[in-house]
């Protein structure tokens, strides 16, 4: 399935990202928090190693997904697709995260022959070409 990259034309962001409480103080400016990570959701249209670039600069990664909680609560803040850190080198192979672990989470989607990279929205995860220009979320651990 290939997503019509019109879309983003039509999409909006959050005019504010979720912050818990006292523990937004621990992350920096534009940066989100949920739990015990910081998140940066971009405003700007990369493909998937440029993301993978630009994560590593602030210095961070590419979005892993734990758990379900925080699944809801990077769903809850989207309006768009966005780059994670999920990839594979083609259909046979495992899908791992940008630090080579496996997907704790069961994640439903169909597989694609050139989907070899994952990308999320706000109801489901999607495997995708690796050259499109998509928004990404780049995610570190909180400073305590």
């Amino acid at each position: 399935m290939q997503e019509d990259n019109s879309i983003f034309k039509k999409m909006t962001f959050k005019e504010e990202p979720f912050n818990t409480g006292s523990e937004s103080s621990t992350c920096k400016t534009k940066w989100s928090c949920c739990g015990k990570k910081c998140y940066y959701f971009s405003h700007e249209l990369k493909n998937f190693e440029e993301s993978k670039e630009i994560c590593k600069k602030f210095p961070s990664t590419l979005l892993k997904i734990e758990d379900e909680k925080e699944l809801h609560f990077i769903q809850s803040q989207l309006s768009y697709f966005s780059w994670t850190g999920l990839s594979h080198k083609g259909i046979s192979s495992p899908w791992t995260w940008e630090d080579n672990s496996i997907p704790l989470l069961k994640i439903d989607w169909n597989e694609s022959k050139n989907g070899n990279c994952g990308s999320i929205t706000t109801t489901r995860m999607a495997a995708s070409d690796c050259s499109r220009f998509m928004y990404y979320i780049c995610e570190k651990k909180m400073f305590v």
